[in-house]
Parts: C-alpha cells; structure tokens; sequence
C-alpha cells in the first residue's frame, strides 16, 4: 500500500487542476481521512502551502473542513481532513432545485465558510460545486463538518 507520512493511501476520491484527494489511514491510530496531495515544486509554493495550512489549522468552524495534520515531502504538500461520505452540492442538484428554504440554507452556509476563511486570511482558490459536501442527512458539513452547509477548503 502507498503511504505519505503517516497515512495510507487507500483509494482515489477526485482529482483535479490543484492536486487529488485519497481516502487515507493513519497508519498507527487507524483514523480514516479525506488527504488531499498538491504538486509543490518550487520554493515559493511549498511556503505558501505551509502558510496557508498553518492558518487553515487554527480555523474551527462549522462550515469549514478541519485540518488535522499536515506535511511537506519533497516535492508534494499534503494535508489529513475530515471525511464526509455524502454528496456533493452538483450531485444534490442534478436530483432537481432545491427546496426554497434549504437554498437560502445552502447559500447562507456556503458564505459563513467563505467568511471564515476569509477571516483567517485564506483564500478558497476552487469554488465549484463539487468542492461543497453534504453528509448522509443532506446537509452540508465543512469536511468535514456539523449539520449545516459547508465547504472544503483547497489550497
């Protein structure tokens, strides 16, 4: 099995223009996490990845995904997540619009995550619909995160 720092690498979740996302297990406490992993080849970027994991850490909020752990090897960053099994907000609407109340829900909970990256001095960088996660209730959790609406951060 592919393991980066102390995780191992399970399966492929998605992928995309800013790095992919594995199902991982820290290998020693057996916690199941969502590793997203990002090409750092330069200097300027392993330091903005450190930067922005630092501050992304500190960052506790509903609609915010929470950063576990985080590390640098060679030329890749990575950081530990919570895991949210559900659906993404593109796969919630192609089943249909959404009810009027869970909308302003949504869009009020997609914003509070917003606002508190924002606070923090992050930026999202990926806002697309398959970056906001519902859990099995429907209800968007920040990665890993509460009953409400929420977002999964990319760096």
């Amino acid at each position: 099995m592919q393991r980066l720092g102390p995780y191992e690498l399970i399966e492929t979740l998605g992928s995309g223009a800013m790095g992919t996302v594995w199902r991982a297990r820290h290998a020693e406490l057996g916690a199941v996490r969502a590793l997203k992993v990002l090409a750092l080849r330069t200097p300027s970027r392993r330091e903005r990845f450190r930067r922005e994991t630092e501050h992304l850490a500190r960052i506790h909020h509903p609609n915010v995904v929470t950063i576990h752990d985080a590390g640098l090897e060679a030329t890749r960053g990575w950081f530990a997540m919570d895991l949210i099994e559900g659906r993404s907000l593109r796969e919630a609407l192609e089943a249909g619009p959404l009810p009027t109340q869970q909308a302003l829900e949504v869009a009020d909970g997609i914003a509070a995550g917003l606002e508190a990256l924002h606070a923090a001095g992050v930026a999202h960088r990926d806002l697309k619909l398959e970056n906001w996660l519902f859990d099995s209730l429907d209800l968007c959790e920040n990665q890993k995160f509460t009953v409400r609406p929420c977002c999964i951060v990319d760096v």
